[in-house]
């Protein structure tokens, strides 16, 4: 188990604020004097100095996003740097594919604060992999004439041959679906195709796929299920880890209520029924499903309001 200290909780949560775009809270950590470096490769590549710029920096990236993520794996602890392992998925506006990859994050600490971080991608070495048949499939699957490769892991399929790759993590062989590298159980591959974002589908079941946040141990960094009750004609997949097939709402591996005809998506990762409302899939406890709406954010001000008063992120602010 990786090491707990002030600095790891202190990140962990920076991030959380990193993926509710709360970039005031992430920016917590740093020091008046931070230095943040983005290596040559990386969209935003430059080095940044002192409180303003990394704000700016960080304001500008998680600004290009629709949707998604960046989640902590690991918390490395040596001497006074924190090495944050991280997966990040995220689409970007007016972009229909995901950004799926894994990198690090080191941060250098004086005194609590964060005031030195360099990102960098990792690099794996595959063993056991044929060199005469190996090649790349895409920038996550590559194959040899014995196995199936992502990100430098092999993993076996039931048929090699009839393995094809479909969007955001999917692929599928002719007999079954797979997330990233397993297959999905009770999946049919002849009729199987990627929705959207976590969502699949065959003839007769959804699915949804992401990352197992089981305690450990566990078997797999994945998980696939099936929705219960979703019809596959008529299911969409929305923003912000919500879909609907008209008659259900849904909210990753969720069902969130049945009876949702209007059931919409608003920012901030809210959504609201005629009824209810969710923060991230968790029902508002007393918001007015009728007046609610979303506000802009102003500094660490609300985010949303409604007929009774205001709400930051999912509790009710007190007047």
């Amino acid at each position: 188990m990786d090491k707990i200290t002030p600095e790891t909780e202190a990140l962990r949560e920076a991030y959380e604020a990193l993926n509710r775009n709360d970039i005031q809270g992430f920016m917590k950590i740093f020091a008046p004097d931070i230095e943040r470096i983005e290596p040559t490769g990386f969209p935003m590549a430059g080095t940044y100095h002192g409180l303003e710029a990394v704000k700016e920096h960080v304001s500008q990236g998680r600004g290009t996003w629709a949707e998604g993520a960046c989640e902590p794996e690991r918390f490395i602890v040596a001497d006074d740097k924190v090495v944050v392992l991280l997966h990040v998925r995220v689409r970007r506006k007016d972009h229909t594919d995901w950004i799926d990859g894994r990198l690090g994050d080191v941060y250098t600490f004086r005194d609590g604060k964060e005031y030195f971080s360099i990102k960098h991608t990792r690099t794996v070495t595959i063993v056991g992999a044929d060199p005469a048949s190996f090649r790349i499939v895409d920038e996550r699957y590559a194959r040899d004439n014995r196995s199936m490769y992502y990100e430098g892991a092999a993993f076996a399929v039931k048929d090699l041959e009839s393995f094809q790759i479909l969007a955001d993590n999917f692929a599928k062989d002719k007999t079954s679906g797979y997330y990233v590298r397993l297959p999905i159980p009770g999946s049919d591959g002849q009729t199987f195709t990627a929705i959207t974002g976590n969502y699949s589908k065959d003839a007769t079941h959804v699915f949804y796929s992401g990352l197992n946040l089981a305690p450990e141990p566990r078997t797999s960094d994945v998980i696939s299920v099936v929705l219960p009750g979703a019809q596959p004609a008529t299911f969409t997949a929305l923003e912000s880890g919500y879909a609907t097939d008209g008659s259900r709402a849904y909210y990753n591996d969720r069902m969130l209520e049945s009876g949702a005809a209007s059931f919409r998506v608003l920012s901030y990762d809210y959504a609201v029924s005629p009824s209810r409302v969710y923060y991230r899939g968790d029902l508002v406890k007393g918001a007015d499903a009728a007046t609610f709406e979303t506000v802009p954010i102003v500094d660490d001000g609300p985010t949303a309001k409604d007929k009774n008063g205001s709400f930051n992120y999912a509790k009710r602010v007190k007047r």
